[in-house]
């Protein structure tokens, strides 16, 4: 099979003569009971495996089988799967796709499978694997590894030697263990003249003794042989020419993960060696830069000090963010029982201001929904939102770690400093509490995308509208928002034809739909007994959906409160450009929202993207939306009706102080 090997090499059409010179064509080539293979990323690893595993498949006895711990790293995008299929056919190999197994034309299998549990050994116990590969190895336990060894053994009929080949990145733990010999103790890099080098051994009550290639045991044991190849990035030119910057993503990760999989260093851990203090730069208050966006981010502990115990702290941290950089502004942390901790949450916050969101990490399951809905209802006014999350400590540490490293983050000098770098320098080991909300902060401020930046919760105004002076070019508007939980909130406003501003002036929303209630209350806050209005907008699932019903049965109500009034829908409302043209007025400071709608506030400064779409439960927003599409719409029609009127769609800043219809009061 050996010219079929020579013919296997990853490329984009994998034909090209032979392996790539250096660690990979070592790897293929070594003769080892066990070859291990790897040390880094995108060092043409699991392309060697494959190679490997097709190396006999001309013979009808022969077996192979390639382990991923789990099946959906076998099936992932460019994982081991798809490179069996750019290589495998043109050995004349046939996918099953239900069992992920090529069958070749003597009759030869490979399979790839996956052993999440040690349980799942026990499917194996009879198996017989004449090529046993495993990709990523370090993710296996020893048990599992040296189980599986024990069916590398051949198939009925098969003649030929038996291997065993894997790969691996760096990982302090058992494998570490094993190829020891192969990389420098004290640095954790792999020794160059040693790569390839076969050793002997011997395993005894679970303990590798390392012997001659002679030596004999009791019953005829005769030792194994093993090597380890590390590669690199450098022994991948054919994948480093298809992403030239590779190494530059992967340098942006923490430096832990850049040691080890830029570098190969099997020593560093992140066991108190995640960060270095000296990465997080020293700055004055004074020289913070303006208009950061800031979040306090809170991570709860719900125990206060007793004798004899040390619980964990709550740790709020206060960062912001500009231009790529992380600022940490301050750290507040004490232990303290619940009601303590939220007296303590809601006086800082009154500090903070309402320029500043409040987000905590929300615990999984009922006690961590319940806490937020509490919170939410205490932080009334303020952009206060939960933060799901997911994945362990470290994982959620990382970003930090590498925004640090680079020269992205900055601390301001304050008496919290020593306490934060005394635990930053030990992490992952002793509390965790700091970096947990500084890492969550960090998180928070830089990937949220707020809709409408310039607007803040505190950024509210107390004015009164003087009805009797509004003149037939004023538009009066009002917007009706269903959501999925049936809420319905309605939004009120007023567009000032001479001023250009539009006063937000009446907010409501009812948790149930009680027709009769909606109309009476609609009727009520926007004084529509005495003035006229423009329009009444309702979104699309007052009219269709589940929600069909919602819009008539308004209507009907209604029509028996004030008979000139009904509930539209606006069809052609475009929600994107809708918001694009609110922040626009936000940036203007067209819009003036009234001080005592404080919910509506907190909705508008804290509404944001989930990926690429605003996040949901903003009705107040939604209705805002819809406003001001009509708006936009209408103004339109004015000008042109109108040529005399102001274009409202221009940016230049117009003054309110003048408006014969709304006016400040103190």
């Amino acid at each position: 099979m050996m010219d079929q090997e020579n013919r296997l090499q990853f490329s984009n059409t994998f034909v090209i003569e032979g392996p790539q010179p250096g660690a990979q064509e070592k790897f293929c080539a070594c003769e080892a009971d066990i070859a291990i293979g790897g040390g880094s990323f995108f060092g043409g690893k699991s392309v060697s495996l494959c190679m490997l595993a097709g190396r006999n498949v001309d013979n009808q006895y022969y077996n192979g089988v390639i382990f991923r711990r789990t099946y959906p790293e076998i099936v992932a995008g460019g994982g081991l799967w798809d490179i069996a299929r750019r290589m495998y056919p043109q050995l004349g190999g046939v996918p099953t796709e239900n069992d992920l197994t090529y069958t070749f034309p003597a009759g030869s299998k490979i399979k790839f499978s996956h052993l999440q549990y040690e349980k799942d050994l026990t499917s194996h116990l009879s198996s017989a694997y004449c090529f046993l590969g495993f990709d990523q190895l370090e993710e296996f336990t020893e048990n599992m590894f040296f189980f599986l060894l024990s069916r590398n053994r051949p198939a009925p009929g098969y003649l030929w030697k038996c291997r065993c080949r894997a790969t691996c990145n760096p990982r302090p733990g058992w494998l570490a263990d094993l190829i020891q010999w192969w990389w420098d103790p004290d640095t954790g890099y792999p020794i160059k003249n040693r790569s390839g080098i076969i050793r002997y051994f011997t395993r005894l009550k679970g303990k590798i003794i390392w012997v001659d290639k002679d030596w004999h045991g009791d019953d005829d044991i005769r030792p194994m042989s093993i090597t380890f190849i590390p590669s690199t990035l450098k022994d991948n030119p054919i994948g480093m020419a298809s992403d030239p910057f590779y190494a530059s993503k992967v340098s942006t990760m923490d430096h832990v993960s850049v040691e080890r999989n830029l570098r190969g260093n099997w020593k560093i851990s992140y066991e108190g060696g995640m960060f270095d203090p000296a990465w997080f730069k020293k700055i004055r208050l004074i020289d913070l830069p303006k208009n950061l966006r800031k979040v306090r981010y809170w991570d709860f502990a719900a125990s206060e000090v007793k004798e004899g115990t040390d619980p964990d702290w709550t740790s709020g941290t206060l960062g912001g963010t500009i231009d790529g950089d992380f600022y940490i502004i301050d750290i507040l942390r004490f232990r303290e029982t619940p009601g303590t901790t939220e007296k303590k949450m809601k006086e800082q916050a009154e500090k903070d201001g309402r320029d500043v969101a409040i987000r905590w990490e929300e615990e999984k399951g009922s006690a961590g929904k319940f806490n937020t809905y509490n919170l939410t209802g205490r932080f009334l006014g303020y952009d206060a939102q939960p933060d799901p999350v997911s994945g362990d400590k470290v994982e959620r540490a990382k970003p930090l770690a590498s925004g640090a490293e680079y020269g992205h983050v900055f601390m301001v000098e304050g008496p919290w400093n020593d306490a934060f770098l005394a635990e930053i320098g030990e992490f992952p080991k002793g509390k965790k509490d700091q970096v947990d909300s500084t890492s969550g902060c960090m998180k928070c401020v830089t990937t949220e995308k707020k809709v409408w930046p310039i607007f803040y919760a505190g950024k509210t105004m107390k004015f009164a509208i003087n009805w009797q002076k509004t003149s037939p070019d004023t538009l009066h508007y009002g917007a009706m928002i269903q959501e999925k939980n049936m809420e319905i909130y309605l939004l009120a406003a007023l567009w000032d034809t001479m001023a250009g501003n539009l006063w937000v002036y009446a907010a409501k929303k009812w948790n149930e739909m009680i027709p009769d209630t909606i109309a009476m209350n609609t009727v009520k806050v926007m004084n529509l007994k005495s003035v006229t209005l423009t329009k009444l907008i309702g979104n699309e699932a007052m009219f269709s959906g589940e929600g069909r019903t919602t819009a008539r049965l308004i209507n009907s109500s209604l029509k028996i409160v004030q008979n000139s009034i009904s509930l539209s829908q606006s069809y052609l409302f475009d929600l994107y450009g809708s918001m694009v043209y609110a922040n626009s007025l936000f940036n203007n400071e067209a819009i003036t929202v009234h001080k005592l709608l404080e919910e509506p506030a907190a909705q508008f400064s804290g509404w944001h993207y989930e990926g690429d779409k605003p996040a949901e439960g903003y009705g107040y927003c939604e209705a805002l939306c819809l406003i001001c599409s009509e708006l936009k719409r209408d103004l339109s029609k004015q000008q042109r009706e109108n040529p005399r009127l102001p274009d409202y769609h221009s940016v230049e800043k117009k003054s309110k102080e003048n408006s014969p219809y709304a006016y400040q009061t103190a």
